[in-house]
């Protein structure tokens, strides 16, 4: 369950850390690496240990009070650069649901709701649409029972590499059975 920023294990989580590349398609020149990162988890970082990170290579490092900051400050970058194309690795089925999920939290649970959260969930291009993160199930007697996230960002298309992950190891493995996985894998 992601609900309310809650990890799996039912601890309350914080989100720590966002990267993001950017590319323009064409442009090989055009590849810029941005970290933003809260300094709420360890706010004893010193300017010493900033400048350590601040010498990654080709690298921006946006250091944020506490994680609305760091939302903030992400979803403006987000819809200032207004990339076409959203990747990573499981975004649909994790990063996506969590973010949104803690800003659902942050905008309408919390008491009062975090201020400058609320135009947060919209990271489409559609004026007043939001950005959305719905659970689904899908059973049938020949597949079985799927479960997923649909994410709709409008007017952004989401990659997400997992899926192709997964598929191509399926070839791998006689069997997918905790019996075959361990003779083959250990």
């Amino acid at each position: 369950d992601n609900q309310r920023g809650m990890t799996v294990a039912g601890r309350e989580s914080e989100i720590i850390c966002i990267s993001a590349l950017e590319y323009i398609m064409g442009k090989a020149d055009s590849v810029k690496k941005k970290i933003f990162a809260s300094i709420k988890e360890n706010p004893i970082i010193t300017d010493e240990q900033k400048n350590k990170y601040a010498n990654l290579v080709d690298t921006e490092i946006i250091w944020c009070k506490d994680q609305q900051n760091l939302l903030i400050k992400f979803i403006k970058y987000f819809k200032e650069f207004n990339p076409d194309i959203v990747g990573g690795h499981n975004v649909i089925n994790y990063d996506f649901p969590f973010l949104v999920n803690t800003l659902l939290y942050m905008t309408r649970e919390m008491l009062p709701p975090a201020p400058g959260c609320v135009r947060l969930l919209y990271m489409g291009r559609l004026k007043g649409v939001e950005t959305t993160a719905k659970a689904f199930e899908f059973k049938s007697k020949q597949s079985g029972s799927i479960r997923g996230t649909n994410i709709f960002i409008p007017g952004r298309w989401i990659l997400d590499t997992l899926p192709d992950t997964i598929a191509g190891s399926l070839d791998k493995y006689r069997s997918y059975t905790l019996s075959c996985l361990a003779k083959d894998i250990l």
